[in-house]
Formats: C-alpha cells, structure tokens, sequence
C-alpha cells in the first residue's frame, strides 16, 4: 500500500486481530506487517493502537449527535439519547451509516471482549455526549440532570453488551449479520431493564 493507504482497510485489519489475539498483545507492528505499510506511516494516522479503536467510536458517535440535534426540546432526554443510538443503528443495518455493519459488529465484540476496549469507548462516549447532550437542551454540562442521564445511557449501553454475551453474539457472530434485529432487540431488553421503560 501506499502512504495514502485505506483507512479504512486498516481499521478492519486491526479489528480483526484485535479479536484473534487479544487487544493487549496486538502492536502497531503488527497491524502495519498486516497491512503492508511501513509502521511509520500507520503510525502518522494512529498513533496508538486505541486511536484505531477510537476512530470507529468516533465516527458512530457523530452520527449519534447529529440525530440527537433532531428531536424536539421537550424530548427526554433519555428517549433522546436512545432515539439517537437507534437512528444511527438503522443506517449502519441499512448500509447508509456512519460505518460498515461489520466494522459496527466487530466493535461490539470487541467490547464485549476487551474490558479495556469498553472502558475506553465508554470513556469517549461520556466526553462526546455530555457537551452534544448539554448544548441540545440549553443546560450547563455539570447539570445533575445532564450528568445522571449520562450515567443512565452508559448503563444501558453496558447492558447492551452483557446482552449480546447472553445471546451467545460473541460465539456466534455471524447470526446478528443474518438477522440484524438481534441488535436492536439487545438495545431495547437493556433500555427496558435499565430504565423500567419500553423501547421505543
């Protein structure tokens, strides 16, 4: 590959190990050796090995916010940020979102695999979504109400994932590619058990 390589072959490649040997043990070596590229270059577009993992997160979580800037004042917030997750979910099932629906599948596995890697996604999505969710509503980002709603979607998003384990999602991933609504079924039972509330 040249300089100007595929990101996002890259990000794919590196997913893929990630899941074969572990987040821990994977280099940038070793993605770069996979890849074809001089791991100087990889390293100019990722530093580190969890900007690759952040570069999906981020891409996904723009696209969150820009759904989020849809809804009414009047909406709850944790509708909000639910109504949100949703909209992005379905363009991605569709082949219209943010990311490839493999690349969105391979994340979740990841997470579910890596403590690690759901650490530093939840970590992310905190700091992405306070400020999109603060902004949206006219609030301050330190607000009670803000903060408590935050910690309410990264339970539920927690609980997501817990849900894909039990649904053997992890031993069995390519049954969520054949059925897509695997994925937002998990998304719903987790809202419904977090928040004692139906999905919407």
């Amino acid at each position: 590959m040249t300089p100007e390589f595929d990101r996002g072959t890259v990000i794919d490649t590196a997913l893929k190990f990630f899941l074969s040997r572990g987040f821990g043990p994977t280099t940038l070596d070793d993605i770069a050796e996979a890849g074809g590229i001089p791991v100087e270059t990889l390293g100019a577009a990722f530093p580190t090995k969890e900007s690759v993992v952040l570069d999906v997160v981020d891409d996904m979580l723009a696209a969150v916010v820009r759904h989020l800037a849809d809804g009414e004042q009047d909406e709850d917030l944790v509708d909000a940020l639910s109504r949100a997750h949703k909209e992005m979910l379905g363009e991605i099932i569709a082949g219209t979102g943010a990311v490839p629906l493999e690349r969105m599948q391979q994340m979740g596995l990841l997470a579910m695999a890596s403590p690690a890697v759901a650490e530093l996604s939840a970590t992310r999505r905190k700091q992405t979504l306070t400020p999109a969710l603060a902004d949206h509503y006219g609030m301050k980002r330190d607000d009670p109400l803000i903060i408590r709603t935050i910690t309410v979607w990264s339970a539920v998003v927690a609980g997501t994932y817990a849900a894909g384990i039990g649904d053997f999602a992890d031993v069995e991933p390519d049954a969520d590619l054949r059925d897509t609504k695997r994925m937002t079924r998990r998304l719903n039972h987790a809202f419904e058990h977090i928040t004692g509330r139906g999905g919407h």
